[in-house]
């Protein structure tokens, strides 16, 4: 589980870097300074969806041959609910779930509306963005309102896998404590 634990954290730190990638898009788009030379990697930042790896063999081998082999009912239902249940969602919610999948849902429409004032080196990555710019209030709105949902969606994402954590940290506690 310890390695889980390292992916989770992983990922939350990956989420927890889309609001900074928010609010350098909505200084942008109201026309307020920012680095233009970094726009490519906060592009990045802010459309990233992660994986969510768990290494469930140990649980898999555990119910092949039985969870009552775990006499400790209050044991079993933790053990049950971090890897049956609370892994299952942080999949769903992470890979499955459409709203999670950042770059699909929202990069055409970032490039289509940004694409005259992004800036490309000889080697075809994203380099500069010029400002100000002079896009619709339509337009304008419509990438803000994409702004705040990224942001809802990572911090529900950062919740969820940090909730997990929690959890799993208080198992490998309680099994410590139990096979000791």
């Amino acid at each position: 589980m310890e390695y889980d634990i390292n992916d989770f954290r992983l990922n939350i730190a990956g989420h927890q870097r889309g609001p900074g990638a928010v609010n350098y898009f909505r200084r942008y788009l109201t026309n307020q300074e920012v680095e233009g030379d970094s726009v490519g990697y906060k592009l990045r930042r802010l459309l990233a969806s992660y994986i969510s790896i768990q290494n469930n063999s140990g649980y898999e081998v555990l119910k092949s041959k039985g969870l009552e082999l775990i006499e400790d009912d209050s044991l079993r239902l933790q053990i049950i609910s971090l890897l049956d249940m609370q892994y299952e969602i942080l999949i769903k919610l992470e890979e499955e779930d459409s709203e999670s999948q950042f770059h699909e849902n929202y990069y055409i429409s970032f490039i289509d509306i940004l694409a005259e004032y992004i800036v490309f080196d000889d080697e075809g990555k994203i380099k500069d963005i010029t400002a100000p710019i002079n896009i619709s209030k339509k337009d304008r709105n419509t990438l803000m309102s994409h702004l705040r949902y990224i942001e809802l969606i990572k911090g529900n994402l950062i919740s969820n896998y940090k909730g997990v954590e929690t959890d799993a940290l208080k198992l490998i506690n309680k099994l410590d404590h139990v096979l000791l």
